[in-house]
């Protein structure tokens, strides 16, 4: 990889992300593909926040991506969010649109990005997912942006089981898609709803 007047910077942005892979990846990716970038990893305090994500457009980026704890906070500092930020109140990935810094969450989108050379569509298909953290979060924003009949969330009975609850309905009433969280202790319904979905992710730690 050379670096010259010409190349153009992206970064990962949080705290801690030191021990990040991100600038393996994508610099692997930028050489693989001949593209004059560079990315790094931007380990900021929360106070400097504001004015790293102003550097995508003052300095020329190709944008930065956020982890945590600056998915949410970021929103206070662009100009326009992507139908899925709005919906799921966190966004990884910031891109300078003309002038307007605009935040998305890549999450769903990639998932089922890889998902077309199976030829698989999600639009009136139910979907079961298992886990409520934040990738299955932004899968099922993600499925329910793009028509899909239901979606069961699958998710152990625990102290977060109630707000993932409340999570889920407003994803619902905002959406329009049905969408029921089911305890993974009602084993007897496992079978049912693997029998009526078309797709089922594993989005826990397991």
């Amino acid at each position: 990889m050379k670096i010259n007047g010409h190349t153009r910077m992206a970064a990962v942005v949080a705290n801690p992300i030191k021990h990040s892979l991100s600038p393996f990846i994508h610099n692997f990716t930028f050489d693989w593909t001949e593209e004059n970038g560079v990315y790094l990893a931007w380990e900021i305090p929360a106070e400097h926040l504001a004015e790293c994500v102003a550097n995508v457009r003052n300095l020329g980026m190709y944008g930065i991506n956020l982890s945590m704890p600056f998915k949410s906070a970021v929103l206070d500092f662009v100009d326009e969010q992507s139908e899925e930020v709005r919906l799921i109140g966190a966004a990884n990935t910031i891109v300078d649109s003309q002038g307007k810094l605009v935040a998305y969450n890549t999450y769903g989108r990639g998932f089922f990005e890889s998902l077309k050379p199976y030829e698989f569509q999600m639009r009136g298909k139910i979907l079961t997912i298992i886990g409520g953290g934040g990738a299955a979060i932004a899968i099922i924003a993600q499925a329910a942006l793009l028509g899909a009949k239901k979606i069961n969330v699958l998710a152990r009975p625990s102290a977060s089981f109630e707000p993932l609850q409340h999570r889920l309905t407003a994803l619902s009433v905002r959406t329009g898609i049905r969408i029921e969280l089911i305890s993974l202790s009602e084993r007897f319904r496992l079978q049912s709803l693997l029998d009526e979905s078309a797709l089922l992710v594993n989005a826990t730690s397991v």
